[in-house]
């Protein structure tokens, strides 16, 4: 079975492909988008508390081009690891459950400028009088760097209280005209939105790739009973796609070997992630093929 890598966006920006891979930002500027609207820092594995309250910062999503309260956590993300970041609105000191927000990453470009890295991955649980719902946003990184995780509220009338936790998980480097070795999937890593399952347990890969160059991955199934598929998202952050100019697209599901294939129009660094699609154990391989460009 196999399936094509689309191309979302209109303008092709090539020179966005390159700035996250070469930014060494890991703190020296502060968060990207800057102390007075910061909360904290987020440890792994640890449930944090929040608030979007009228007061705070008022800030402009420029991708979704609105303009709205908003905090935000600053994460030090480590070169070639997953971070799974979940956002839930609870609710506040009235027993109240009102926040209906975005949660979205920003990062910096190699001239030290703040930009839009990628939004949600997924929804999960259930809506709350604003009709808000739980959060999931996922992303890798090929470099040391300072991120901020942003809450944002959709209106003033949309604040409220939250928790948000981050989890990290491995990521596996793919190498042209290799096969990785078999990865088990196990409940250590787990994305809660955006899947049939309740816990649909995952691993990640990522590969770098040059514009024009023709990308064939493969994926089969190589111990366990359960069906799986996967997602190739970038460049760099936008390892959902979220972006106008990304590349992304999702294989057939079943045992393998499962092909996804495209002529990828961006150089940068492009995050694989394996999803487990039905219930029981699962253990797989991931191969990647290059063809270069004419």
């Amino acid at each position: 079975m196999s399936a094509r890598i689309h191309h979302s966006g209109v303008l092709a920006l090539l020179a966005f492909a390159l700035l996250l891979a070469s930014c060494n930002s890991d703190g020296i500027l502060g968060p990207p988008d800057g102390a007075a609207c910061t909360r904290g820092t987020l440890t792994l594995g640890e449930l944090h508390n929040g608030e979007v309250t009228v007061d705070d910062c008022v800030l402009w999503n420029e991708y979704q081009d609105f303009e709205a309260p908003a905090e935000s956590w600053t994460l030090h993300a480590k070169a070639n690891t997953a971070y799974i970041v979940r956002l839930r609105p609870v609710p506040n000191r009235n027993a109240v459950n009102s926040l209906n927000a975005e949660l979205v990453l920003y990062g910096r470009n190699s001239a030290g400028d703040a930009i839009y890295g990628t939004g949600y991955w997924g929804n999960f649980g259930n809506s709350n009088v604003n009709g808000g719902v739980s959060k999931e946003l996922v992303f890798t990184t090929a470099t040391d760097q300072t991120v901020s995780l942003r809450v944002q509220s959709y209106s003033e009338s949309n604040v409220g209280a939250y928790t948000i936790e981050a989890l990290s998980c491995p990521v596996v480097t793919l190498l042209p005209g290799a096969t990785s070795a078999p990865v088990t999937l196990g409940p250590a890593c787990t994305v809660l939105g955006g899947s049939p399952l309740p816990e649909t347990r995952v691993a990640f890969f990522n590969l770098a790739a040059s514009a024009f160059e023709d990308i064939i991955l493969t994926a089969t199934r190589t111990a366990g009973t359960a069906e799986m598929m996967f997602h190739i998202g970038g460049p760099d952050l936008d390892a959902s796609c979220d972006t106008g100019d990304c590349v992304g697209g999702f294989s057939s599901q079943g045992t393998g070997p499962i092909v996804l294939s495209g002529v990828m129009p961006f150089t940068g660094y492009y995050t694989v992630t394996l999803l487990q699609q039905t219930a029981g154990t699962l253990t797989a391989t991931m191969g990647l093929t290059v063809v270069p460009a004419p």
